[in-house]
């Protein structure tokens, strides 16, 4: 029988039980040839650039892919930079595609033969015109609005007859991130500015410092990489709480957003903490003798954290929107939203390369020439639990 989490919690606190239980430890649960690319669309889908042609296939019909209905469950991740070809998705199914022919939209991944192609905006400089080849930095959606496409400094937002609607240009190279089921962005400048934008292109407020960032529905919340602190937003640009950590750690700052409670995480000083939309501490998880660690969150809301036994540059996001993994062996942990520790996977071969998240505490990864997704054959078994700040 397999217990809610909600349950175990309470049972847990309310038993006043503080032996150590056992972790259950994760497995590879498939290993298959490493396409160029993929995406993560649902638990045994995903969207593969196999060979130079994009496919939806299921797992199980993998390497010999054939190709499936669209699931309508896309995740608005980009793909990693090989056989010249980048995409980003929405939950519709919408595809921004770049490849050797140029920036496109379009409608859906049956419908590809109907692209649009997205011109290169007149007003560029000649020194910005020399930058816009080859894969873009970022690209995306706002709900019922525009598709973006970001080169360098300038963010070109475009209709989807292939029309530009208006540009910005900051000073200094730039990534950004739309809010969900909104019509504002936050953009993360180079020039050492995070500038809110609305769907028309007008900078509706800005702050200073140079931040690593994530987005919910409520606000941003931002990683002062100067400070170490973070800093919960609305998007109005009212500040909700502060925490202030330090920098007595050797990875930079990284918050997360939870998409489905509005909460957010810090990973910094040596430890991983929740906290409620007010900044109220919900629970924390001390890293154990990690030197440097990575985090991040898939869509239905389960945690990943990476420790690594050596400093690295800058391990920062490892999973999620921006594709990572760092040629790197470490401890792999698995959390659910309220701090149960699910399973523990120890990685002692080639570091995991492009990562994403998928559903049900599951985890695909490129390690060496392989495409594996880790995680427990059932999701059942004794969890752990991290501390209560409360």
């Amino acid at each position: 029988m397999r217990l809610h989490p909600v349950f175990l919690l309470l049972v847990c606190l309310c038993c006043g039980c503080t032996a150590t239980q056992r972790i259950p430890e994760a497995s590879v649960l498939t290993d298959l040839d490493a396409p160029d690319q993929f995406i993560v669309l649902e638990a045994d889908e995903l969207l593969i650039n196999y060979q130079g042609q994009l496919q939806q296939v299921r797992l199980e019909d993998y390497p010999e892919p054939q190709p499936v209905g669209q699931s309508g469950k896309m995740q608005a991740m980009r793909m990693s930079r090989a056989k010249d070809i980048e995409i980003a998705l929405n939950d519709s199914g919408e595809m921004l595609l770049y490849d050797n022919h140029g920036y496109f939209y379009v409608p859906s991944l049956e419908r590809q033969t109907e692209r649009v192609e997205l011109p290169r905006p007149e007003i560029f400089s000649k020194a910005v015109k020399s930058t816009f080849h080859g894969p873009h930095d970022n690209m995306g959606f706002l709900t019922g609005g525009p598709v973006l496409m970001l080169q360098m400094q300038m963010l070109v937002a475009y209709d989807r007859q292939g029309s530009i609607r208006w540009t910005f240009m900051t000073g200094g190279a730039a990534d950004f991130l739309t809010q969900p089921d909104g019509d504002r962005l936050l953009l993360l400048s180079g020039d050492g500015n995070a500038y809110c934008i609305s769907d028309a292109g007008e900078e509706l407020w800005r702050r200073s410092g140079s931040f690593q960032a994530a987005v919910s529905s409520a606000g941003p919340v931002l990683a002062d990489e100067a400070s170490g602190s973070m800093l919960s937003l609305d998007w109005n640009g009212n500040e909700i709480f502060r925490l202030e950590r330090g920098l007595d750690s050797p990875s930079p700052p990284v918050v997360l957003a939870n998409p489905l409670r509005d909460e957010a995480f810090f990973l910094s000083g040596g430890k991983l903490s929740c906290h409620s939309a007010d900044g109220t501490p919900l629970w924390e998880m001390p890293l154990e003798d990690a030197v440097s660690a990575s985090v991040s969150m898939s869509r239905d809301g389960y945690i990943f954290l990476m420790q690594y036994p050596e400093r690295r540059r800058n391990p920062g996001r490892f999973l999620g929107r921006i594709p990572g993994g760092y040629s790197a062996r470490g401890k792999l942990d698995c959390f659910d939203v309220l701090g149960s520790h699910l399973w523990q996977f120890s990685n002692d071969q080639a570091g995991l390369n492009t990562s994403y998240p998928g559903e049900h505490g599951r985890l695909f990864a490129i390690r060496g020439d392989r495409l594996i997704c880790i995680g427990l054959e059932e999701a059942s078994g004794e969890r752990g639990k991290a501390e209560s700040s409360q």
